[in-house]
């Protein structure tokens, strides 16, 4: 899945400069922008629009195409964590037929119950939607097997 990111979003996207051990060296090699360091693998936004994951953290020796639902995914947890409206904008309308996402209610991310060391509640993106705030049929039957 490839992104139509706007000129205001990547403008929004190069005055952050978060970095670490392979976020610089995907950011210069890939041309892109940094989507989420952090309780996963990191996932970063190319000037094309298309998403890449980077395991080499957690498995694999390379930067890879994110699946559809790793980018939306993606996009939703940046949009969480940065506030960039912009990012929101990127998730795709929901499709003819959906409804709204029953575990998240169509707010893209859940909590499980799971408390940070401050006791605050610690957000997820939602397992079932992956992160659009829609499900369709096919996708709901699919989950329940």
């Amino acid at each position: 899945m490839k992104f139509a990111p706007s000129a205001a979003l990547i403008d929004k996207l190069k005055r952050r400069k978060p970095g670490g051990v392979f976020a610089d060296e995907v950011m210069s090699e890939h041309n892109a922008f940094v989507l989420g360091l952090g309780m996963g693998p990191a996932c970063y936004l190319r000037l094309d629009g298309q998403v890449l994951v980077d395991e080499r953290w957690w498995f694999g020796d390379s930067v890879r195409d994110a699946t559809d639902d790793e980018a939306i995914a993606a996009i939703a947890w940046a949009f969480h964590k940065m506030g960039i409206s912009e990012l929101l904008a990127l998730i795709p309308a929901p499709a003819p037929g959906s409804e709204r996402c029953a575990r998240c209610e169509g707010a893209r991310l859940v909590t499980f119950g799971v408390k940070d060391v401050h006791g605050k509640e610690t957000l997820f993106v939602c397992p079932d939607c992956s992160g659009r705030g829609w499900t369709t049929a096919a996708r709901r039957s699919a989950e329940t097997l």
